[in-house]
């Protein structure tokens, strides 16, 4: 595993400069300039679910502060976790992303935001969204916290936590600020304002977002072998009110991945007196019709598409929380912050094949409601928080046949989840403790959680499609627990060790999801499932020296049991069945044994001088499935190793970025065929590797009022990520002007 990353590392375009960078970083470290400050007690939220310094013993962090998202200036979410380097994201559709921390992806990484949990009981195993319904305009900061989080985060938190913090009121700001962006080769016009305002004692923020995204066009300038590797050379239409297959006039442009987003922020502080605030949160995210581009790409025998439409309704995400924060001093508690949250989540798939009159609709609408308590005390150089948490998800699901033309009234079809209604319940209590002072070579930090779940689901109509029961509970307890020390061998350099564990409970989309994930495999219900556990074992060293470099490397090993995964299923004894005409092989998410996902990373910051400064990071990480019987399989969500190096330069009024970002070839022998990865949209030797060369410019008119242009993928390379079925964008040419007054 060592020897390979070191490889990989050496031989890579930015892993040359990487390991360059680490050497002088790591023997600039003899001197330290105590006036230097330090990177390793920065101040997040994720680490204690208050805004708090880290500990030295923190877990593996990228934070994405206002300032750098500003540099980032991304139209989506997707887009800062890309282009900050926190994590690989998977696309499927234009407005889509789904980020993947240490090999872990979708329903095993917990979404925060604004201190609410956003999964819910219809997290999918597959590629996600949901985190692309955050308005990517309105952030404060970003905080990616990889590896098991479930002490603190509960159910799912196996590869991590992201946690999203939007723009806060505060008493005595007045601000206003807006913001046009508009990019080339993806069509986009993303359109923002937002204001601060209020009196002595309140405070109030409202922001609103339109994004226009057009379809997406993709690079030109292909590896040699992979000629014509993601065009688009004809798509579904109509023609005088009937299906027809057109010719794509440029075949590099992806007809299918525009759609629209509107992102709505309303929120209010009231500050009684110095120790006590309270605040309503309000967001609304929705969007038009999301077309689900990869399906939309695939061709039958005859080469036309199989699909005439296939995309998801509008998307509805709503929150409205209140949370009110207390500092107070008693033998116990010095704050405490209490959160009630109510959230609601629409969405629908929508499909029809081509020629065919009639169009599935089968929508979905979860009612999620959530309240937690946290407090938090201090007692000399122990820093302790605990808390109890608790949520419950109400799911509605509902299917239809319609016909376009008319000719025939509605008719039920099957529902993706039960017809008759599913519940899922969880709570659980936590309490941790950091020990840690500026002046103590040792640290250390330890946790533990218990947690219940219980699930039900109804299925009250089995005439569409036959299930062999009509009712299905569970219920499931989990303790959860983390360890870590950390010692100071030299000034400024740590080393770190920890333990975590984690787990995840079974939830509605694993036990009882009837979807027809290709033309070949249809995946049916499986009530029998226990909950998947993981371990992690991490060793990390990182450092600062006397001239501000900034520097850290580690690596992991992360034992996954009973792991949950789409395999071979016999429904009402057949391992295939006819569903909507066709006869399809039968597959539900089982208990597939054990797995192991292992990894390492590297970091480093650089100040070349007081105007200029690189960065460079890099991840590796692997992965595979073991069965009882001792066979192996290569697990999936892995990504290949990926990196990115940044140069930067900031004189006056002029800021400049120049970075370069790769993947690694992913080959088809190491993807996990028939899974969630993709394998019918990469070539037939597997995902090609990539670099992009790009750069952007800001420059600041006058005080307040800024410019920035970029240029992404310079050399229009054609590219996609892995498990991806729709190419990234080509060269592309974005502008943006904003103002804050």
């Amino acid at each position: 595993m060592l020897r390979k990353a070191l490889i990989l590392l050496g031989f890579s375009p930015l892993g040359g400069l990487f390991l360059a960078c680490l050497g002088w970083a790591m023997s600039a470290t003899a001197q330290v300039n105590p006036s230097v400050p330090s990177v390793l007690w920065e101040v997040t939220v994720s680490e204690t679910r208050f805004l708090s310094p880290s500990s030295p013993v923190r877990p593996t962090m990228t934070v994405v502060g206002e300032k750098k998202l500003k540099q980032i200036n991304g139209s989506s979410t997707a887009d800062i976790l890309i282009a900050s380097g926190a994590a690989f994201v998977q696309k499927s559709l234009g407005g889509g992303g789904s980020p993947i921390l240490r090999g872990f992806e979708s329903n095993k990484v917990v979404i925060v935001v604004d201190g609410v949990r956003m999964n819910n009981a219809i997290f999918r195993g597959g590629h996600l969204q949901n985190a692309m319904r955050i308005d990517a305009n309105a952030l404060e900061r970003v905080e990616i916290i990889y590896g098991p989080t479930s002490v603190l985060y509960g159910s799912d938190a196996m590869g991590g936590t992201m946690h999203f913090v939007t723009k806060r009121p505060e008493i005595g700001k007045e601000e206003t600020n807006t913001l046009i962006r508009a990019g080339s080769v993806v069509g986009d016009l993303v359109l923002h304002a937002d204001a601060s305002y209020g009196g002595k004692k309140w405070a109030g923020f409202s922001s609103i977002s339109r994004s226009d995204y057009g379809n997406i066009r993709q690079g030109e300038r292909r590896l040699h072998g992979y000629d014509g590797f993601g065009q688009l050379l004809n798509y579904a239409g109509v023609h005088n009110g009937r299906d027809t297959v057109l010719t794509n006039a440029d075949p590099e442009m992806q007809i299918g991945t525009g759609y629209q987003q509107i992102d709505v922020i309303q929120k209010f502080l009231w500050q009684s007196h110095a120790r006590r605030k309270q605040g309503i949160n309000l967001q609304l995210s929705t969007t038009g019709n999301v077309p689900r581009y990869d399906r939309l790409s695939e061709r039958g025998g005859t080469g036309v598409p199989i699909y005439a439409e296939w995309y998801y309704g509008p998307e509805r995400r709503s929150l409205i929380s209140y949370r009110s924060e207390r500092t107070r001093k008693t033998w116990f508690v010095d704050r405490t912050a209490f959160t009630i949250a109510y959230q609601g989540f629409d969405e629908s798939r929508n499909t029809r094949k081509l020629y065919s009159p009639r169009l599935k609709s089968q929508r979905e609408h979860v009612d999620v409601v959530s309240v937690s308590m946290d407090i938090a005390k201090t007692l000399g150089i122990f820093h302790w928080n605990y808390g109890w948490d608790a949520a419950t998800n109400a799911v509605h699901s509902q299917a239809v046949f319609s016909y376009k033309d008319g000719s025939q009234p509605d008719v039920p079809a099957e529902t993706r989840y039960p017809d008759g209604g599913s519940t899922m319940h969880s709570a659980g209590g936590f309490i941790q403790n950091r020990i840690f002072s500026e002046n103590k070579k040792w640290s250390a930090t330890g946790g533990i959680r218990w947690n219940a779940t219980a699930l039900k689901v109804l299925f009250s109509d089995t005439s569409v499609f036959s299930v062999p029961f009509s009712t299905a509970e569970q219920a499931h307890e989990a303790v959860n627990w983390n360890v870590g020390v950390a010692r100071e061998f030299h000034k400024r350099v740590r080393l770190i060790g920890s333990i975590s564990t984690a787990f995840r409970a079974p939830n509605v989309d694993d036990l009882s999801r009837v979807f027809e994930s290709s033309q070949e495999r249809l995946i049916v219900p499986n009530t029998s499932l226990l909950p998947e556990e993981s371990m992690q074992w991490e060793v990390k060293a990182n450092g600062q020296s006397a001239k501000g470099v900034s520097w850290e490397v580690g690596a992991y090993r992360t034992i996954l049991t009973r792991a949950l995964g789409l395999a071979p299923f016999q429904w009402n004894g057949q391992d295939s069945i006819d569903y909507n005409g066709t006869r399809v092989a039968v597959f539900a998410m089982q208990n597939i044994d054990n797995a192991q996902v292992q990894g390492a990373f590297g970091r480093i910051r650089i100040p070349l001088s007081r105007s200029m400064e690189c960065t460079s990071q890099y991840t590796l990480t692997q992965g595979r499935f073991q069965a009882s019987d001792g066979s192996t399989d290569y697990l999936d969500h892995i990504p290949p190793g990926y990196g990115m190096s940044t140069l930067r330069y900031t004189q006056g009024k002029w800021q400049m970025e120049v970075w370069m970002q790769y993947a690694q070839f992913k080959p088809i022998e190491e993807y996990r065929l028939c899974s969630e990865d993709n394998e019918m949209y990469a070539t037939p030797d597997g995902m090609p590797g990539w670099t992009t060369y790009n750069v952007r410019l800001n420059y600041t008119l006058q005080k307040g009022v800024d410019l920035q242009l970029a240029l992404d993928n310079a050399t229009d390379v054609n590219y996609r990520y892995f498990a991806s079925g729709v190419s990234a964008p080509g060269r592309n040419f974005r502008v943006t002007f904003r103002t804050t007054l």
